[in-house]
């Protein structure tokens, strides 16, 4: 008798480097048409086997067996959003995809064997349908570089989103997770970026509508590359824009801005000169030059809310001058650059926050202790320099009558004996500074509500989302780790997510108290 249901699995990649999502291809052949749940749903009648190779020295081969309660436990969804659905499938056969990235992390290094199993029916009359076993190979790979954003608009609402460079192969991944938790992994994918590029996520001004994709953009050879992205994959190859001025050696001004019609916009620095690269969603594309400001320590970008002018924005410019350190505002539209702040300080680093057209550039400047004070140790103390775009901009272009008072984010932090700046981000809805400093007893997080030794040494980066922090990291097995650090003071709990009980902020220059990782 013919089986009521047969199963073939499909591997889209069966050769992934270390970090990437698995993604399978998962045909489903039924004799006669009938109810059959979704994929996603995966809640008991169908089940995911992974196994493992391991030497027999190491215990031998590890299987685990993936199901709707393990999609539940890592993606946490809202109790009244149900995990799947059943559909009515016609005789023949229908495509689905399969990410495992729904039911676990993504798979460590080595030799896995995927098998799925489909249970139809109920009773001692079931049929179990066994698909064919499909074996995916991951290679290790080291990420050396980051480049992070959060997508806040549409189908991605709350989703972050970095992007890491891996040696081998020299390649560009990205990485979409769900908000709340970095290590809930919607998919992480190649993408078709030279190894010297830094593609730039695009922002979306907290006003675009509901695009279910999103923009991804790099330089390639004087070549404005524009790809589009959804949760899974790729859609499609790059589109290649030749815009009008744009020579080969130029970079991205981080951020690119993707436009509320779908088109993008972007600055580019060529040397010292800029343009501002406008591609429309017809694809034509427009450069205007701008009038470049001087040298800095860092820069960035920032995009008006309103888009109608390519050049309603401002470059942020943090730079040495002489004895002191300013932070200038210069409109993309031209004219004398505005001071937002100064101080004789050294800067230890800094970001950039903004959502349309509002937000604050975040300095991290470092305090030295006096020459007699021996005991004491040097602080670093996080300032927040606001701007709003729709406003006219302060005076004092000419670095004399200075901007607007800064304000003074969150804390100050005494560095112990050789501790340094690793990574600082801000907090989109309140200026506030998280900082990761590293010395020789490891990782240290500090930040409002946050006061936390995480036992790691090495390269890290700083993932913070409006309620949560995370650490990015290194991983031999994985590509690339992430380690939840805690819940911001005075943010929302994620959803479904018990809070974490909020730490004593250490006063200025004292140092938290050690704590384990988790």
């Amino acid at each position: 008798m013919t089986d009521p249901l047969a199963l073939t699995l499909v591997p889209t990649a069966p050769r992934l480097p270390a970090g990437a999502a698995v993604l399978l291809e998962l045909r489903v052949t039924l004799r006669a048409s009938g109810p059959l749940e979704t994929v996603e749903l995966n809640g008991g009648r169908t089940r995911v086997e992974v196994v493992t190779e391991r030497p027999a020295a190491e215990g031998g081969p590890s299987r685990r067996e993936l199901s709707g309660a393990d999609h539940a436990a890592l993606h946490r969804p809202r109790p009244d959003v149900p995990l799947g659905d059943t559909i009515d499938l016609p005789a023949g056969t229908s495509s689905f995809r399969l990410a495992l990235a729904d039911y676990a992390p993504t798979l460590p290094v080595g030799r896995h064997r995927v098998t799925v199993r489909y249970r139809l029916g109920d009773g001692p009359g079931a049929f179990e349908a066994v698909s064919n076993t499909v074996v995916l190979e991951v290679v290790p790979a080291t990420p050396t570089a980051v480049v992070r954003g959060w997508l806040r608009d549409g189908r991605l609402r709350g989703t972050s989103a970095f992007t890491w460079r891996l040696d081998p192969p020299g390649a560009w991944l990205l990485r979409l997770t769900q908000g709340f938790d970095a290590e809930a992994v919607l998919g992480a994918f190649a993408l078709p970026a030279p190894a010297g590029a830094a593609p730039g996520l695009a922002l979306l001004n907290d006003y675009g509508d509901m695009h279910w994709e999103k923009r991804v953009v790099w330089l390639e050879g004087g070549v404005l590359q524009v790809l589009p992205v959804e949760r899974r994959d790729v859609i499609g190859p790059p589109t290649g824009h030749e815009v009008p001025g744009l020579a080969a050696g130029a970079a991205l001004v981080d951020p690119p801005l993707q436009r509320r019609d779908g088109g993008v916009r972007a600055l580019v620095d060529q040397g010292g000169r800029l343009l501002v690269a406008d591609v429309g969603p017809d694809g034509v594309a427009a450069a205007h030059a701008v009038e470049a400001p001087g040298a800095a320590l860092h820069r960035g970008v920032v995009w008006s809310a309103g888009e109608d002018d390519p050049r309603a924005g401002a470059l942020v410019r943090l730079a040495r001058e002489g004895r002191a350190l300013r932070l200038w505002r210069h409109d993309l539209a031209g004219g004398p650059g505005a001071l937002l702040w100064e101080e004789p300080r050294e800067a230890a680093g800094w970001a950039l926050v903004q959502a349309a057209g509002v937000g604050y550039a975040l300095v991290v400047v470092r305090d030295d202790p006096a020459a007699d004070d021996h005991e004491a140790r040097p602080v670093l103390r996080a300032v927040a320099a606001p701007f709003d775009l729709e406003e006219p901009p302060p005076e004092g272009g000419d670095g004399d009558e200075g901007g607007p008072p800064a304000t003074v984010a969150a804390g100050a932090w005494a560095l112990e004996p050789g501790e340094r700046l690793l990574d600082v981000a801000g907090v989109a809805e309140r200026p506030a500074a998280v900082l990761l400093l590293d010395g020789p007893e490891g990782h240290r997080v500090v930040g409002p509500g946050l006061g936390k030794r995480l036992p790691s040494t090495g390269p890290a980066w700083l993932m913070v989302s409006s309620t949560d922090v995370f650490v990015l990291r290194p991983d031999e097995a994985r590509g690339i780790a992430s380690a939840h650090v805690g819940a911001l003071a005075g943010g929302a709990p994620p959803a479904g997510a018990d809070p974490d009980e909020p730490q004593e902020e250490p006063a200025p220059g004292e140092p938290p108290a050690p704590e384990e990782d988790e």
